[in-house]
């Protein structure tokens, strides 16, 4: 799976960065038919303090599966968008494609 990051604006580390890679490789073992993952992370302005916005796109060759979250930390976004997405991989599972 080819996964793509971007972080319009801000600079992230390394470790995070390797963190979100590490846990979106975790789904394609789930998963066998995603071909692709573009993952955004951004900062908003809000006032209940989740500043932090984690999107991501994962493309399969049937589907593409969009999820966004909002939190206060940037690992906090990362642990719901990979839950969110896998409840969606596995709700949309064609025959065949999960380990």
């Amino acid at each position: 799976m080819n996964i793509k990051t971007a972080t319009p604006g801000i600079n992230m580390s390394e470790g995070l960065l390797h963190l979100v890679r590490s846990r979106f490789s975790r789904l394609e073992r789930m998963f066998s038919g995603i071909t692709n993952c573009e993952v955004t992370l951004s900062k908003v302005d809000d006032t209940n303090h989740h500043n932090y916005v984690m999107e991501a796109n994962l493309v399969t060759p049937e589907n593409t599966f969009f999820g966004r979250e909002q939190a206060s930390s940037f690992e906090e976004a990362l642990a719901q968008l990979i839950d969110k997405l896998a409840a969606r991989c596995r709700k949309e599972k064609p025959a065949g494609n999960f380990v």
